[in-house]
């Protein structure tokens, strides 16, 4: 009896044996582990980390291991067409490339945290759209299989400078830059808010594809106190933002009584790598009384008509101007509103040019220090507001500085009402105005002689008798008086431009 209770015994544990070593979690062939939390927590997660070119233009791609868990050996033992890697497309063309084992023989990626780059040959000319996947193939189990793609638009541009030989390109990449362009009130007195992405990137997918509380969004405050927001990928279900110039608009549940300061601000755990970090937030003052709301300007609530119109005039401009010459407030430019409503936060750009045309919409100009056609000059930014409709002048604060390399020559002094485009308006072709002014070189002495410019809009000027006087007019605008007889010629020489 004893011999036969031994003989169990031992049989027992040889079979316990054998059971542990034909566990499915143990072997080899098992690629689909049990669906079990506690088991998923530890396993890898490979993701690409970064896609980028080199200074020959060619993709280069950063795999990452974020973890937990170690890649297995196999990966670098064993040798199939199939055997994990990064696979490259340009633009949705699937282009090829490499193995794990064949770019990383250290073995940087097996431990969590662990990087290893993929420069491929994949070459890049002027911008294209590189996808990049890791493990095509699904070999490595891993914590989640929903990350290993990115995608980034890439730029060849060739650096500028003397070089013996041709020039060598420089790798850009061209990132978002997400604004809240305005806030305003609808009907019902609740905050809605206009996000726009001026680029000149594009928004990454994960934005839209990755959920979770800290994904890019819009936040607000009220008086001072937080109170919420939305995610991109809820109120821009469309994708709207995602390409350069592109907007969405969130109509919150936050409602005012009466009046309060409304602070929104776009992307506030800072997700998304953005052109400029500094341009997030913008802050308003709104009021809701009577059914009177503080809408967005020149739009009616709920329509997309504008109500109003912004024009420019610039007069007293010099003749003559040298290089490096600050202007200040030599000059006269006044702006116009025809807006029933308050107009708040107009900008009004300074700038020259070789001739005197502007591209509608008004864009924002830039400055630099050089001369380029179109710079902004140096402190020629100006902003207004406007209480309701009419005329103001423009407080001149820069120093209006004439870029110190440019050419002599015939330029063009312009102002600009509404650069960057902020307001709807009924007419966007008539918010530039210009004066002629001759740039001579420093051996030309400092007299500056003045002449009146007047900017008008050639489609709507008009010869009218107003109390007996014949006047060219442009709207309620004279620009010039000819006195009590029509043919009667000025006693001066004068310029009208446009």
């Amino acid at each position: 009896m004893k011999r036969f209770r031994l003989i169990t015994a031992v049989l027992l544990v040889f079979m316990c044996a054998v059971a542990v070593t034909w566990s499915p979690v143990a072997s080899a062939q098992q690629k689909l582990l049990p669906v079990n939390p506690a088991v998923t927590a530890f396993l890898l997660d490979l993701v690409v980390d970064d896609i980028r070119l080199d200074k020959e233009c060619r993709v280069v791609v950063t795999v990452k291991n974020n973890g937990p868990g170690t890649l297995r050996d196999n990966v670098w033992s064993v040798h199939t067409p199939k055997s994990a890697g990064v696979y490259l497309r340009i633009n949705g063309k699937p282009w090829g490339g490499a193995t794990i084992w064949k770019f990383d023989p250290s073995k940087s990626l097996q431990k969590p945290g662990g990087t290893a780059t993929y420069t491929s040959n994949l070459k890049v000319s002027g911008s294209a759209l590189i996808e990049a996947e890791v493990d095509l193939w699904n070999e490595v189990t891993e914590r989640n299989e929903s990350n290993n793609i990115g995608k980034e638009q890439l730029l060849c541009k060739a650096v500028a400078g003397t070089v013996t030989a041709a020039p060598a390109p420089l790798p850009l990449k061209l990132l978002p830059d997400l604004v809240v362009e305005e806030i305003w009130l609808d009907e019902q007195c609740r905050v809605n808010a206009r996000l726009k992405n001026h680029g000149p990137g594009a928004l990454p997918d994960e934005v839209y594809t990755v959920h979770k509380p800290e994904s890019a969004g819009i936040y607000f405050w009220q008086n001072g106190r937080r109170w919420g927001g939305a995610t991109i990928w809820k109120l821009d279900p469309q994708r709207s933002l995602q390409q350069p110039g592109g907007t969405a608009t969130y109509t919150s549940s936050l409602k005012v009584s009466e009046k309060a300061n409304i602070m929104a601000r776009a992307d506030l755990h800072n997700e998304v790598v953005e052109a400029n970090e500094n341009n997030n937030t913008l802050t308003q003052q709104l009021v809701c009384t009577d059914g009177q709301v503080s809408g967005p300007t020149g739009v009616v609530p709920g329509q997309l008509s504008a109500r109003g119109d912004l024009t420019v005039s610039i007069t007293r401009c010099p003749s003559s101007v040298a290089p490096g010459q600050e202007l200040g407030d030599s000059f006269l430019v006044r702006a116009r509103s025809s807006f029933k409503k308050p107009v708040n936060g107009v900008v009004i750009d300074l700038v020259l040019k070789k001739n005197p045309m502007y591209d509608v919409p008004a864009p924002y100009a830039v400055y630099d220090p050089s001369y380029s056609d179109g710079v902004l000059l140096k402190g020629g930014r100006e902003n207004i507001s406007f209480a309701g409709p009419g005329w103001q002048t423009v407080k001149l604060n820069g120093t209006n500085t004439i870029p110190a390399d440019i050419a002599p020559g015939i330029y063009y002094l312009g102002a600009v009402v509404d650069a960057g485009n902020n307001h709807a308006e009924t007419n966007e072709k008539n918010n530039a105005a210009f004066c002629k002014i001759r740039v001579v070189g420093s051996d030309a002495g400092s007299a500056v002689l003045q002449e009146d410019c007047v900017g008008f809009n050639p489609q709507t000027i008009q010869v009218r008798q107003i109390d007996g006087r014949w006047k060219i007019v442009d709207g309620s605008h004279w620009v010039f008086d000819f006195g009590s007889k029509k043919d009667e010629k000025p006693t001066g020489s004068f310029a009208i431009t446009g």
